[in-house]
């Protein structure tokens, strides 16, 4: 699970524009995800969105469940900062 979500774990880490959010297993980590507070896109509604900027998982964890964890931490950390949509940003230049 995301170290924001396990109970034994500390929160998710603040940055001036958002949470970064990491999943460690076996004291590796294996996956990332950035919540962005800082940006909107004209087509995104509510009165507090925030944006799902990054979500990555190492390679050798693919098919392991670290996104969808990742993605439910998300899901968690935006209601628990009380904002009202998430939306997914996508970066164009990445190539996979």
């Amino acid at each position: 699970m995301p170290r924001c979500c396990r109970s034994s774990a500390a929160p998710a880490s603040p940055t001036p524009s958002g949470r970064i959010l990491l999943d460690e297993r076996d004291a590796l980590a294996v996956g990332c995800a950035k919540l962005n507070t800082q940006t909107r896109e004209r087509c995104v509604t509510g009165e507090k969105p925030i944006e799902l900027a990054r979500l990555y998982a190492r390679s050798q964890q693919v098919g392991q469940g670290v996104g969808a964890g990742l993605l439910e931490a998300c899901f968690g950390e935006a209601r628990a900062l009380g904002h009202d949509v998430i939306w997914l940003g996508v970066w164009g230049r990445r190539a996979r």
